[in-house]
């Protein structure tokens, strides 16, 4: 966490919108007592918009009402997978299998539910079982479109299943269809997810023209969506690399949504990879006047002014970042697995050394297994304490083991470098910097 380089890894425009679309699509009813629905809906938004803690309040109120919800124990156990809660998200996505399974039992060619199914085992580490399930899921699909070609409820049904597959392509040709056949319900999140391929193709124009459409199908009473919508536009131009309109997407989304305090930190996240630390810190001021326990965008606020030279606000904010870091834990130790990496990281800043490695200690020991960005950030962290106490080859050892959980994070291959350099692997620490430069890592 030395820079505030737009995460990648968390969750992207295309995640969000899949997770959406199968949890509208889980096969189980959404309970038919009004107040469950509602919750449930509110919940859908409070996931769409990045607030994860209060997206789990919701679908908590959801299973008051309605315990054999299986969406919403599903809904549920990715927020808080996302929330680095590992042991709590298992325990919601066996509840979530459960429900499924007897489901299934009643109504075996459900594809919905296969789709689920595939979801939570994925979530359980279950990879193999959920590829059976997904691949069940996808058959049904076939079978309906071969009956009805322009059914387009299955073919964005059948690109969700190819997404989670990891088919990627053929996800996009099943949303080409959707688009095709004009499927009103799905058409602009359909757009929007093509924008966003377009964007990781570096198309630009083919981007806009997908963006563009998208926009003109929300209604402009609709200001959620359309804040999602331009959230996900500040992430496609991000990778497209193209900053200045990545920042003005953000600021869109901070316009329409100024009481989201996700849009703010996106803002100052964009504004940091353009060098304008007061506008980073700015939005980040705004983010914690709505939420002032966030350790995340202390941290960030720290980081920044830390940039800008200003080291004794800078202290603060990573003591600030420490202390509502220690807040959550005490409510729940064992499963905070980002936060124990965001009390790593801000230990690391104010150099307590041995502070820093048990916290991101016990973030390894407590990370999901199906999130590979947590073990990865902690690793890296332990690389740099390792690093900053002259331990260059352990160092490089956690700068390896970092890399294995996630090839493409800049920040472990610059750490590696220096590793390197220290050890005077001169010729191998260029290769490293260079990866890391073709990565997108910032200083």
């Amino acid at each position: 966490m030395g820079n505030n380089k737009l995460p990648k890894l968390i969750i992207s425009a295309r995640f969000a919108l899949a997770i959406i679309s199968l949890a509208m699509l889980c096969s189980c009813a959404l309970a038919q007592d009004y107040t469950a629905d509602y919750w449930y809906r509110e919940g859908i938004e409070l996931f769409e918009n990045d607030s994860m803690n209060e997206s789990v309040l919701a679908m908590d109120r959801v299973i008051q009402i309605d315990p054999m919800n299986s969406s919403a124990w599903l809904s549920k156990a990715k927020a808080l997978e996302i929330l680095g809660n590992g042991h709590e998200a298992s325990k919601a996505y066996e509840i979530a299998l459960n429900l499924i399974d007897k489901d299934l039992k009643k109504k075996p060619q459900d594809a919905p539910g296969w789709q689920a199914k595939g979801e939570v085992l994925t979530g359980l580490g279950r990879n193999e079982e959920s590829l059976k399930a997904r691949e069940r899921a996808l058959e049904i699909f076939v079978q309906i479109l071969e009956k009805n070609p322009s059914d387009g409820e299955a073919w964005w049904s059948k690109a969700n299943v190819l997404e989670g597959m990891g088919r990627s392509d053929e996800a996009l040709q099943a949303y080409e269809k959707v688009i095709e056949l004009n499927h009103t319900p799905r058409l602009a999140n359909a757009l929007l997810i093509m924008s966003y391929d377009f964007a990781m193709k570096g198309k630009y124009d083919e981007f806009l023209k997908a963006f563009h459409r998208a926009l003109e199908l929300i209604p402009a009473n609709n200001t959620a969506k359309l804040a999602r919508a331009w959230n996900s536009a500040g992430f496609a131009l991000a990778e497209l690399g193209r900053e200045e309109e990545a920042l003005e997407a953000f600021e869109k989304y901070t316009e329409l949504n100024p009481e989201d305090k996700y849009s703010w930190r996106m803002k100052g996240d964009m504004a940091y990879v353009l060098d304008r630390y007061n506008v980073s810190v700015e939005a980040y001021d705004q983010a914690l006047q709505i939420d002032p326990k966030w350790a995340e965008v202390w941290y960030k606020k720290g980081t920044t002014l830390d940039k800008m030279g200003n080291c004794k606000e800078a202290v603060k904010a990573f003591e600030e970042a420490v202390t509502t870091s220690d807040e959550v834990i005490q409510k729940d130790a064992g499963n905070a697995s980002g936060i124990w990496i965001i009390k790593g990281y801000a230990f690391l800043k104010l150099n307590k050394y041995d502070e820093a490695m048990e916290a991101l200690d016990r973030a390894l020991k407590n990370a999901p297994p199906s999130v590979p960005v947590f073990p990865a950030e902690a690793w890296n962290g332990k690389g740099d304490i390792l690093l900053a106490l002259g331990e260059n080859e352990k160092a490089l050892e956690a700068y390896n083991k970092s890399i294995e959980f996630n090839p493409a994070f800049g920040r472990a291959w610059h750490g590696k470098g220096l590793a390197q350099s220290a050890l005077g692997q001169f010729s191998e620490a260029d290769l490293s910097f260079r990866v890391a430069g073709k990565l997108g890592y910032v200083k």
